[in-house]
């Protein structure tokens, strides 16, 4: 008797943190991702990021679809810590998820990248969806990303 994986996560090459990720697309098995730009204040020591991802999660059974999810969540704010061409400022970091399923976007906390909780983003996606999980398979998902550089005073 034969058994049959018939759902499994796809494993990928780890990422490595030598990320040069420009206007060109980065497929991933769950989404894909490029930058679309950036902009920075030349008064302030803030800059904006704009991502682009597509998820390619419908292929998934719907028990299936919250592990590839969180899992790509991790992968992309991997990337975009990492991301070489594109440097964003280290101290705090403001993450705003546009699209056209969103009412509104989904506007998290400034916090450092060590506090950006995965399940944080989900659980306010969720108020923002209300339980509508079309956000992922939208066409397109604006990730922007406001970070600062909090300068020291000694």
């Amino acid at each position: 008797m034969a058994s049959v994986i018939k759902f499994a996560y796809k494993i990928e090459e780890p990422l490595n943190k030598d990320i040069v990720l420009g206007n060109d697309w980065l497929h991933r098995h769950y989404y894909s991702i490029k930058l679309n730009g950036s902009q920075q204040s030349g008064r302030f020591a803030i800059k904006k990021s704009e991502y682009f991802v597509k998820f390619n999660l419908d292929h998934l059974p719907l028990d299936y679809i919250f592990g590839a999810l969180k899992k790509s969540l991790q992968e992309i704010f991997f990337i975009v810590q990492n991301n070489k061409s594109e440097l964003i400022f280290p101290d705090r970091v403001r993450v705003v998820i546009a699209g056209p399923s969103l009412r509104t976007p989904v506007n998290l906390p400034s916090c450092t990248f060590d506090d950006l909780s995965i399940t944080r983003v989900l659980e306010e996606i969720e108020k923002v969806c209300q339980s509508n999980l079309g956000l992922f398979f939208d066409d397109l998902l604006r990730f922007y990303f406001i970070s600062v550089n909090i300068p020291s005073f000694h």
